[in-house]
């Protein structure tokens, strides 16, 4: 199991709250405890192993753990401890992270791969339908008539960019053609294309 997630949330009101009774030492062994618990996992129950953790003697602790002991529950057959509020952290800190995981997966394929895939937004995990699950309904719009629609939305990407070079030459050749039109409409008129030049005195 990864605990590498470099923090949690804190929320100092009700730190300040749940250890107010707390001497100050016995502030710093639970708040040094909890790190360790949330960076390394679960906490040895070995009073001795702990000791060493927090960097006291046998005696010393022994004090300190009268204060801070109803923090931790004891797991059954594991030798371990664990403060349950910091594991309710880290369960809701990965569910966010697979989201987001599910999230990005999801994005990547219709930026990518539109032609490849449908996303079926009912699926919680994000998973796409494959193209081949799409096929029947590409048949049924050839069947209606709708072929074009059909290969510009499954077009791949050197096709797309075909099309939007294409659309740009139509627009100069369309400019073109209207300045040309402009100045046939003036000779039309009797003056030299040299005469309607703005700001020309006639």
């Amino acid at each position: 199991m990864s605990y590498a997630s470099p923090a949690y949330q804190h929320y100092a009101r009700e730190w300040l709250a749940q250890t107010a009774h707390l001497t100050l030492a016995a502030q710093g062994a639970l708040q040094r405890l909890l790190d360790m618990e949330w960076s390394e996992g679960p906490l040895p129950t070995d009073r001795k192993k702990v000791a060493r953790v927090l960097g006291t003697t046998p005696a010393e602790f022994a004090v300190l753990w009268e204060e801070i002991a109803p923090f931790f529950v004891e797991q059954d057959g594991t030798g371990t401890m664990v403060n349950e509020k910091i594991e309710r952290y880290r369960r809701e800190r990965e569910q966010w992270q697979a989201q987001q995981s599910r999230h990005g997966k999801r994005g990547a394929q219709r930026r990518w791969h539109p032609e490849q895939v449908v996303v079926d937004d009912s699926q919680p995990s994000g998973h796409p339908i494959r193209a081949g699950m799409a096929t029947p309904m590409a048949t049924r719009m050839l069947n209606d008539g709708s072929a074009s629609a059909s290969a510009s939305a499954s077009a791949p990407e050197t096709q797309r960019q075909k099309l939007v070079f294409q659309e740009k030459a139509d627009g100069v050749r369309s400019r073109r053609n209207s300045a040309a039109s402009c100045w046939a409409v003036l000779r039309a008129r009797g003056g030299s294309v040299g005469d309607e030049r703005p700001g020309a005195v006639r």
